[in-house]
């Protein structure tokens, strides 16, 4: 789903629809919020209304889309007082189980010596997944383990 399919859904989903959802926001009437988030009449929603509708719907599924249009992908980080040692085991026992299941989607796939368009979505389906664990996996040891320069640093290196 798109960015604006995801949020559409959030707003006809919300209790009240989107003549609630444009409360929660700020924006005037329940009719320009659905122009905003549909594109009509040449209204645009803006970053800062989009995270808010997100916000006022309790997920992530805005950010999860957007990810997925920049061929990215979110990962959630809990709180470093939310998680232990044990969520580190868990973590690194999934990640083991989906790396284990890429090898086999791959080695099935290219039996034939040859990847369609099924078994390639399958073998980028299963390395996502595994991505995904990884990245919760390095997120869950730092949250545990990292010291104050390591859970506040930054891709760059900076705070």
């Amino acid at each position: 789903m798109s960015v604006r399919d995801v949020i559409h859904q959030l707003c006809l989903q919300f209790p009240g629809g989107y003549d609630a959802m444009a409360v929660a926001v700020g924006v005037s009437t329940g009719a320009m919020l659905r122009q905003k988030v549909l594109g009509h009449k040449g209204a645009r929603l803006d970053i800062d209304e989009a995270l808010m509708i997100q916000s006022a719907s309790d997920n992530h599924q805005v950010i999860e889309a957007l990810a997925r249009e920049c061929n990215g992908q979110f990962v959630y980080v809990p709180a470093a007082s939310a998680v232990d040692r044990v969520d580190i085991g868990r973590a690194l026992s999934e990640l083991s189980i989906r790396t284990g299941a890429l090898a086999q989607t791959f080695s099935e796939s290219v039996r034939d010596d040859e990847l369609d368009l099924i078994e390639r979505r399958a073998l980028e389906a299963g390395a996502r997944a595994v991505g995904e664990c990884a990245m919760s996996f390095a997120a869950l040891c730092v949250a545990v383990y990292g010291n104050a320069d390591a859970q506040g640093a930054g891709d760059d290196g900076t705070a």
